[in-house]
């Protein structure tokens, strides 16, 4: 998040609600190879499936307010 991933204009969600062209699965992408990692390599984690599932599943509820926004300094101006 730091480093500013486009959530809100990749997922179309967020507080400056993007109209969708740029709309793409590339963090739900990054976690299925996980996944596949953490199937080849289940020792090698400290997670299991069913965080990565939580995980998916709350990147798409705008619960935490975490993916909301496409950089850190957006989430401070909007108090997030």
């Amino acid at each position: 998040m730091r480093f500013g991933h486009q959530f809100a204009v990749r997922m179309g969600q967020g507080v400056n609600n993007p109209t969708g062209e740029e709309k793409s699965p590339i963090f739900l992408q990054f976690l299925d190879c996980v996944s596949q990692l953490l199937y080849q390599y289940p020792t090698d984690f400290e997670f299991n499936y069913r965080y990565l599932q939580e995980l998916a599943d709350l990147s798409q509820t705008n619960l935490f307010g975490n993916f909301l926004c496409n950089s850190e300094q957006e989430m401070k101006n909007y108090g997030i």
